[in-house]
């Protein structure tokens, strides 16, 4: 049973790390098309510090979660 469950927890949290990454995929190439500066270059603000990316599912999923409505 606790087998069982843990195989459907992997699986469900490798679904919802997939689909956040196809997001970003997704502004990566619209970014492109657009000719705009895309998630990749875009970093912590007031530093040069750049995260090529990689922040911007942990934005959004932070964003979801503290949305009021």
């Amino acid at each position: 049973m606790i087998e069982t469950l843990i195989k459907i927890a992997v699986l469900i949290g490798g679904l919802m790390t997939a689909a956040a990454y196809l997001v970003l995929l997704e502004r990566w190439i619209a970014a492109w098309v657009q000719d705009r500066i895309g998630p990749n270059r875009v970093g912590i603000p007031l530093t040069k510090i750049s995260l090529f990316g990689l922040g911007q599912p942990l934005a959004d999923g932070l964003k979801f979660i503290l949305k009021e409505e």
